[in-house]
């Protein structure tokens, strides 16, 4: 395998990831990143695919990395501004409450900076293939792989958090939940739409 900054050559396949320039070039088989689709300038024709989460899981996954790293020190690049957001208590609560909107809602600010729903279900419904994270290993891939045969992609998680000891309650969920109902709402709309 050969690599430079964000690019690798595999089986006389390019692969990219995180950098802007390559993946809006479109000269690649396969890239990645986390860039909000609405800050992107694809090339005509690039078949996109996303994969949607639970918006509490999604958060509670998020935390639960962040506090791994914290507990372990690990000296990841993502703990300078997001080890922040654990605040004082170090509790789920404190560090939802300290997240910016954009990573908070993460999914909706992917498809809508201004955060509307109408707006984000529109430009998902552009996405060639969304799966979720939810029915990934038991229909995703394999959907997937109907659709792009050569495409090839590993099943199961390539990292899962250690952390069990974070103590999440029912009313911390309850919370959660109400930070995240703008979430819910656009999930539901887009549910509502694909069943028109």
């Amino acid at each position: 395998m050969r690599q430079k900054k964000g690019r690798s050559l595999f089986n006389g396949k390019v692969f990219c990831g995180w950098n802007k320039s390559l993946i809006e070039s479109g000269r690649y088989y396969y890239a990645w990143s986390h860039i909000p689709f609405h800050e992107l300038d694809l090339p005509q024709n690039t078949f996109t695919l996303t994969t949607l989460r639970d918006p509490l899981q999604r958060l509670i996954s998020h935390y639960k990395m962040i506090y791994g790293f914290y507990t372990s020190e690990t000296l990841h690049p993502c703990m300078k501004l997001e080890g922040k957001w654990l605040g004082e208590s170090n509790g789920i609560v404190e560090f939802a409450n300290n997240m910016p909107k954009e990573h908070l809602l993460a999914q909706l600010f992917h498809f809508s900076p201004s955060y509307s729903k109408a707006e984000a279900v529109e430009k998902l419904n552009r996405v060639n293939f969304v799966s979720e994270v939810e029915t990934l290993n038991s229909e995703g891939y394999q959907r997937l792989e109907r659709v792009i045969p050569s495409i090839s992609l590993p099943n199961g998680k390539v990292r899962e958090s250690s952390v069990t000891s974070a103590i999440i309650t029912q009313r911390d969920k309850e919370h959660l939940r109400e930070l995240l109902k703008d979430e819910y709402q656009f999930l539901e709309l887009l549910k509502d739409s694909a069943n028109h």
